[in-house]
This record gives C-alpha cells, sequence and structure tokens, in this order.
C-alpha cells in the first residue's frame, strides 16, 4: 500500500506540471495518454503467437496475416489520437448545490469536427468515497460547441475539492483507451437542504442590536406594515400576496410588496427555530435565505452558536448576497 500511494503521488506531481489547473482545456499530444485495452492486449498477443505459428511452419500466407492484423492494430492506435485529439473543454471552477439533491457541473465542449464515444468522470477516490458522481457519455461530439452535465450528489453540506476530471474514449473497435486527466480546480459548496418553515414572519428578528437577538420580535418586520410597490409574480410566491383586482383586470399577475415603517434590518438567526439540532437549524435556514431572495427582501445572516465564532452577513437583498449567505451555511 505504501508502494502504490508513493507511485500514485509521483504521478500526481508528474500530472501538476505536465497538465496545470486551469479552466479550459485542448486535447493534444501533450496531454493525451494512449493505452491497450484488455481486449487490446489479447489482439495483439493473438498477433504475436499467429506471427510465431506461421515463423515455425515457414508458412509466408499465416506470416502476412500477422502483418495485416499489426498494421490494423497500429492504424486503429492513430485513428483513437485523431478521434480524442483537438477537442476543447472549458468549465468554471466554483459549483454550487443543495445537499441531497443531484447538483450539475456544466462542461463547454468545442470541436473542430465529429467525434464519438466521449465520457467524462471524476474517478479521484477521495471525492467518490463523499460524493455520488454520475459519469457523463456524449456518443458523438458535433462540430461546435457542445454542453454536457456531469452530475453529483452530495450526502453532507460542506465544502469538496473534486479534483481531476478524467476524459476518456475506447473508439474504435475497442482497442485502445485514449484519456486524459484536466483539472480544473473544481471546488463544489453544498448548501444545506431546504426544511420547510410555516409562517415564516415569526421567525424574523427585525433588532440590530446583538444583545437583543435571543428573542423573536414580530414588530417593525418586513413586509407586514405599508404597502411599498406591485412586482411581477416570481414562481414560489405566496399567494396571498396577488394582486388580484389588477388580475382580473387583465393587467397581468402582480404581486403586493410591503415595507417596514421604522426601516429596521431583519436578521436571520438559530434563535426561535423549532429544533435543537444543528443540521436541523441550518436547513431551516437555507430555507429562509432562499424564500426571501425569491421576493428580492432584504436580511441579514447572524450565526453564533454555544460560544463558538459568530457570522454576521449585514442586510442586503440579490443573488450574490443569497449565494453569500449559504456559503456561509454550508461552511458553518
Amino acid at each position: 500500500m505504501k508502494i502504490k500511494k508513493f507511485i500514485l503521488q509521483r504521478f500526481e506531481r508528474w500530472l501538476s506540471q505536465r497538465i496545470p489547473a486551469q479552466k479550459h482545456h485542448t486535447l493534444t499530444s501533450k496531454n493525451i495518454f494512449i493505452l491497450p485495452t484488455r481486449f487490446g492486449f489479447t489482439y495483439l498477443l493473438f498477433v504475436l503467437l499467429l506471427f510465431l505459428l506461421g515463423t515455425n511452419y515457414q508458412n509466408n500466407l499465416i506470416i502476412l496475416f500477422s502483418f495485416v492484423l499489426a498494421s490494423f492494430f497500429i492504424t486503429v492506435m492513430l485513428h483513437s489520437f485523431f478521434n480524442f485529439s483537438k477537442i476543447s473543454i472549458h468549465s468554471e471552477s466554483l459549483v454550487t448545490g443543495y445537499c441531497d439533491k443531484n447538483i450539475n457541473i456544466p462542461f463547454y465542449i468545442t470541436a473542430h469536427k465529429e467525434h464519438f464515444y466521449i465520457q467524462l468522470d471524476f474517478n479521484d477516490q477521495q471525492c467518490n468515497s463523499l460524493l455520488k458522481v454520475t459519469p457523463a457519455t456524449l456518443l458523438q461530439v458535433n462540430n461546435g460547441n457542445n454542453t454536457v452535465n456531469l452530475s453529483i450528489q452530495a450526502p453532507k453540506r460542506g465544502k469538496y475539492l473534486l479534483g481531476r476530471l478524467t476524459v476518456k474514449s475506447e473508439y474504435s473497435f475497442g482497442l485502445f483507451k485514449s484519456w486524459s486527466k484536466l483539472d480544473f480546480e473544481h471546488m463544489l459548496i453544498v448548501y444545506p437542504s431546504q426544511r420547510v418553515l410555516n409562517a415564516i414572519d415569526s421567525y424574523l428578528c427585525s433588532t440590530n442590536d446583538e444583545t437583543h437577538l435571543s428573542g423573536v420580535s414580530q414588530s417593525n418586520q418586513l413586509g407586514i406594515d405599508e404597502f411599498s410597490e406591485l412586482k411581477n409574480f416570481v414562481r414560489g410566491e405566496s399567494l396571498a400576496r396577488t394582486a388580484w383586482k389588477q388580475l382580473a383586470k387583465g393587467q397581468g399577475h402582480y404581486t403586493k410588496h410591503y415595507q417596514s415603517q421604522q426601516g429596521e434590518p431583519v436578521w436571520l438567526t438559530f434563535d426561535g427555530l423549532p429544533n435543537n439540532q444543528l443540521e436541523i437549524k441550518l436547513q431551516y435556514l437555507s430555507y429562509l435565505v432562499t424564500t426571501l431572495s425569491l421576493t428580492n427582501q432584504e436580511f441579514g445572516l447572524l450565526l453564533k452558536l454555544h460560544g463558538k465564532k459568530t457570522i454576521k452577513i449585514p442586510p442586503s437583498s440579490g443573488l450574490e448576497h443569497k449565494a453569500n449567505c449559504l456559503h456561509a451555511l454550508a461552511t458553518y
């Protein structure tokens, strides 16, 4: 085991120099490896036996046949290389998703001719022991731009390094395996799964004084005081906010939005959530962050539990703020 580990470490060190990490890779002779498959080695052994048989019995026909099979073997090797080369693959390094749900990692493939039977997979042992990876297979890569998604499922929240992507192909005739290990520096951030909370407003704290966040105040909360404006309906919003008059007049589907009269910021905290388990609390907060972001409401996030380091994200709104809050929940 120590020898195998030593060899793998040396191989990874050599790979990091041969194929450095970057967001865009093009398959060339510098990063393509070709080895015979089991069937290929069997075929080669059969050719060798034919040659020995023809030489032993001085049968020129058998020797000629062995030469033809050897030439076919070399031709297939070259054909496998040309089928696998000159493929450009691009992928973003940061990947996010929710726990226990399929997370799709998009790969953008550019080709200048047709390629056949290209497979993508993460073969890192540490990655496979923690994550469920579903390989992606392209039976045909068309000339131009192509997109393929590689699906991953994570049983636990957190941050994962996916390692190198293995791109391989056994086209054609299955005699050779062309492969490459590309490093896109993929970082997978898995958010806590969402656990639904009813009566969301009762779990929002509107005071900005951290010393008073142990109790949940139901006054001056965002969205329950004064009418602010009408906005286009977003899927997932409560129908209770629907502007029925405008909908009945055929003016479109709008929702009513309210704001606090005193303008005090809303904070999401562990306090008041209906469970004592940390993971369930994080799932509730994940649901609150996602739901409030759908309605473009401003909120802040304050995480503090049993004397641990406090994480404080000031109140804001938008996709970037949502991503920052979910990242904090994933890595807490």
